[in-house]
């Protein structure tokens, strides 16, 4: 055929009553278990700008310690690890402790905190770092937060909030690198 011939055009029109569902059809569809198209759930931490660069330095000096440069290729990877890794410590220390729901909301709602010493993790610059996660590590990072807390004794307080708690998530994983490093040689992230 070449260009200038002209293709014949069919007359038909669309009747949507030969669309027609089967009972099975309506059936199927009702029975028909949910399951979320994604099981991941949205960190989102605002802290400063500081403490962004902070963890960024110690993701480039874990990859170099560990060798695994194609494992962890963001911050979500290091956090994953790290969350698994605190846990691990609380757990043989004996101090680990699922956080009831109570907490996890107290601690999840917005607004402002009254003053405190942490008040100083959003000042200057902050910014959000984006956390996207499978949801075991971020019911983890509320359950090492409430073991965190209820080991000091301040499991109560409502000056903490999911962003304060980096700061000392953060002084962790940089206070014990070298067992960081020897825990990811023990249990990769697959």
């Amino acid at each position: 055929m070449s260009k200038k011939e002209k293709i014949p055009v069919k007359d038909e029109v669309f009747d949507p009553t030969a669309l027609t569902t089967t009972q099975s059809h309506i059936e199927a569809i009702n029975n028909h278990n949910e399951t979320p198209l994604n099981d991941r759930s949205a960190l989102n931490l605002t802290v400063n700008a500081d403490l962004i660069l902070a963890f960024e330095v110690l993701l480039n000096n874990f990859k170099q310690k560990t060798k695994a440069y194609f494992t962890y290729n963001g911050k979500t990877q290091l956090f994953v690890t790290g969350c698994r890794f605190i846990k691990h410590q609380q757990q043989e220390q004996g101090i680990f402790e699922k956080a009831p729901a109570a907490f996890i909301q107290m601690i999840t709602r917005k607004g402002r905190r009254p003053q405190s010493e942490q008040q100083y993790i959003r000042k200057g610059n902050p910014k959000v770092m984006y956390l996207n996660l499978d949801t075991d590590t971020y019911h983890s990072y509320f359950d090492i937060m409430y073991s965190f807390l209820k080991a000091r004794s301040e499991q109560g307080s409502n000056v903490y909030s999911t962003s304060y708690f980096f700061k000392d998530f953060l002084d962790t994983l940089q206070n014990d690198f070298n067992a960081l490093c020897a825990y990811e040689k023990a249990f990769p992230l697959s």
